[in-house]
């Protein structure tokens, strides 16, 4: 009961921290949407379409702010990271799609099938492993060359033993 009078001043610090801690993590944040707006706008830049594909990106990010600033909770903020990189990530590969399409496949016509023939065999469809970046990138803190390229050379050896028992990879 004597320590009672200094709740308050330890109160008072707690939310000066957390406080802190909040407009840490709103910029990091908005730097994080900084980076998305850039490379989308980087990537439509040259097509009318893909401009559209921008404008909608830029109406979903200038949403994503509003609600960094109102949100008063840090695992909230956290909670807004992975779906404003998958909306980065999904836009881009539109706008890809738009300024690279994909070439038709046109289907070729298929012999006739005698009964007495065996039938040809069939291409074997490929097998893409879907890979979450998270897991194929973890966090780290790197200091020196040498910790980054032993960095990417764990990447790769992993990348390489994933790839022997499939066709591709996507990273999600």
């Amino acid at each position: 009961y004597t320590r009672i009078p200094q709740l308050n001043e330890l109160m008072a610090k707690v939310k000066a921290a957390h406080g802190l801690m909040l407009e840490n993590k709103r910029a990091e944040l908005l730097e994080i949407i900084r980076q998305c707006m850039e490379e989308i706008h980087t990537a439509a830049e040259t097509n009318s379409e893909a401009r559209k594909l921008s404008n909608k990106a830029d109406t979903f990010f200038a949403q994503k702010k509003e609600q960094i600033a109102q949100t008063k909770v840090l695992a909230l903020l956290d909670g807004l990271i992975p779906p404003i990189w998958q909306y980065k990530d999904d836009t881009l590969e539109r706008i890809d799609n738009l300024v690279n399409p994909p070439l038709p496949v046109t289907p070729t016509p298929k012999p006739p099938v005698h009964p007495n023939q065996p039938s040809a065999p069939v291409a074997p469809k490929k097998v893409i492993k879907n890979i979450h970046r998270q897991a194929m990138f973890p966090a780290k803190t790197l200091t020196s060359e040498e910790e980054i390229d032993a960095y990417v050379e764990k990447i790769r050896t992993n990348m390489k033993q994933l790839l022997k028992n499939c066709d591709g990879i996507k990273l999600s």
